[in-house]
C-alpha cells in the first residue's frame, strides 16, 4: 500500500509526536522479517527458533540489537524507499541515515519483574525519549513496527493507559506501526499491556550524527566493540545512509 503523506499527517506528526500507519509492510515482506529477525537472534544467542519464546528476557535483550546487520534479506525490508520516504517526510530532512534497529520478540516479559536488576527490566521499566535512550547523537524519529498482536487481558499491575500521560505507542495492527519523532516519551511501561505481541524498531538519525556518551542507553558500549569512540562520526559500513 502506498503512503502518500498529506498536510494532515505531517500537521499531526509535529503536533503530537507521533502518527500511526496501517499495512505499511506487505504480507509477504511481513513472514521474510519474522523469519529473518528469529534466523539471526537464534544465532547470536545459540538456541533454536523455537526456545526464543522461554529464553531468559536478559539473554534476548542484549543480543536484540542491528539484527539487520546479521541478515542480509531483513535488509531489504529495512532499506525500504517507503518506510525511509515516511519518515523523511515526516521530519523534513533528508537523507536519513540508520542508527540502529531492535527487536522486541513475543513473550518479551517472560522475566517480569522477576528480575528487577536486569538491564533488560530496567529498560521495561523505564520511559525516555530516543535523544535520551540512544548514544548516537542526532536521532530524529523511529518506528516501531507491530509484527504480531495477541490480545490480553491487562493485570492490575499494568500501568494505566492515561491520556493525559504519554502515548501508546505500541500498535495492535499487524504490518502497521507508528513513526514517533526523538523528542517523543517512549514509555516502554505500556509494554505490559503487549506482552504476547512483537515489534521492531527502526530508529533515523541524521546524516552526520556522532557517537556519544549516554547513561540511559542500555546498549550504550555497542559500538565502542566496533572499534568507535566517543565523538566518532558514524559511517556508512556501520550506519548506512537509509534514504537520501
Amino acid at each position: 500500500m502506498h503512503h502518500a503523506l498529506a498536510k494532515e499527517h505531517r500537521d499531526f506528526f509535529q503536533k503530537h509526536g507521533w502518527i500511526e500507519f496501517d499495512e505499511l509492510i506487505s504480507g509477504e515482506q511481513l513472514v521474510i522479517m519474522k523469519q529473518s529477525l528469529e534466523e539471526a537472534l537464534s544465532n547470536r544467542v545459540g538456541l533454536a527458533p523455537a526456545q526464543l519464546l522461554s529464553a531468559d528476557g536478559d539473554l534476548l535483550f542484549t543480543h536484540s540489537r542491528d539484527l539487520w546487520r546479521s541478515n542480509e534479506n531483513l535488509r531489504k525490508v529495512i532499506f525500504s524507499q517507503k518506510l525511509g520516504s515516511i519518515a523523511s517526510e515526516l521530519v523534513e530532512k533528508r537523507p536519513l541515515r540508520l542508527a540502529f534497529d531492535f527487536y522486541i520478540p513475543p513473550n518479551h516479559l517472560n522475566v517480569y519483574p522477576s528480575n528487577t536488576h536486569s538491564s533488560f527490566t530496567n529498560f521495561m521499566l523505564a520511559s525516555s525519549t530516543l535523544q535520551e535512550m540512544s548514544c548516537i547523537e542526532g536521532t530524529l524519529c523511529a518506528l516501531l513496527l507491530c509484527l504480531t498482536h495477541t490480545p490480553t487481558t491487562p493485570s492490575p499491575s499494568s500501568p494505566p493507559n492515561d491520556p493525559l500521560e504519554t502515548p501508546d505507542l505500541f500498535s495492535k495492527s499487524v504490518r502497521g506501526g507508528v513513526f514517533f519523532h526523538a523528542s517523543t516519551q517512549f514509555d516502554r511501561r505500556l509494554m505490559t499491556l503487549h506482552p504476547h505481541s512483537s515489534y521492531y524498531l527502526i530508529v533515523y538519525a541524521q546524516q552526520f550524527s556522532s557517537y556519544v556518551e549516554r547513561p540511559g542507553d542500555p546498549h550504550g558500549s555497542f559500538l565502542k566493540k566496533q572499534g568507535f569512540v566517543y565523538n566518532d562520526r558514524l559511517n556508512d559500513r556501520f550506519n548506512p545512509i537509509i534514504f537520501r
